[in-house]
């Protein structure tokens, strides 16, 4: 029956406790109702605006700079030399 190849489906994350959740998987990525999630988004006019911000946020934090890339390419020598 349908609901027997769910039985040995459980949640993948685990509680506030350190222990894993017993509920059924329910969602594709293998986590029940409490933990999977269907988040819809921002509804409020207030919410919108701040994830508006916060990804405008997040753009500009992306953006390569000089000084960014002098510490990749630092990082970068540092790791080969004590690789080899």
């Amino acid at each position: 029956m349908f609901l027997d190849e769910f039985r040995g489906l459980t949640c993948g994350a685990t509680t506030r406790k350190g222990t894993p959740c017993k509920q059924v998987a329910i969602y594709e990525n293998g986590r029940c109702k409490f933990h999977g999630g269907l988040s819809t988004g921002p509804r409020t006019m207030k919410g919108k605006r701040a994830s508006a911000a916060n990804l405008k946020q997040w753009r500009e934090n992306q953006k390569s700079t000089p000084q960014k890339k002098l510490k990749r390419k630092r990082f970068k020598i540092i790791n080969s030399s004590t690789a080899a």
